[in-house]
């Protein structure tokens, strides 16, 4: 997002040298702050329904798991997190190489990504206790 502290600036000047009226230059400097207030707005509202969209996800197939009991996700959850594992022990060990291979790179932050997804799918998001956070600032 384009910063807008240095476009109100040169805004307020010139409606300082438009309108020779300080009431009625002041009305406008205060409706230029309020249309950067609400992009400011809007996009917190974005992020607050991506936030929302997430866990709605996250609810719904902890719901599923609880309906159908299936071991699928506990099998995949495994293979992910025993890979993620793996993959660090045997390259902290020496029996894989990670530097110069960007295959290697890539399986490391792919498995790292999708580790935090299993630690978010069976124990809970991380992601309110940020927003909590946020709130008391």
């Amino acid at each position: 997002m384009l910063p807008l502290g240095p476009l109100l600036d040169i805004g307020g000047k010139i409606l300082d040298r438009v309108l020779p009226d300080p009431a009625a230059a002041e009305a406008a400097k205060r409706e230029l702050a309020k249309l950067e207030q609400d992009g400011e707005l809007a996009k917190m509202a974005q992020q607050t329904k991506l936030f929302e969209l997430n866990v709605e996800n996250t609810k719904s197939a902890r719901e599923m798991q609880v309906a159908t009991r299936s071991r699928i996700p506990a099998v995949l959850s495994i293979v992910t997190v025993a890979g993620f594992f793996g993959l660090l022990i045997g390259s902290a060990l020496g029996y894989m190489k990670l530097t110069g291979s960007d295959v290697m790179m890539l399986l490391l932050g792919v498995l790292a990504r999708e580790t935090a997804s299993v630690y978010n799918f069976w124990l809970g998001s991380s992601n309110s206790s940020q927003q909590k956070d946020m709130l008391k600032k």
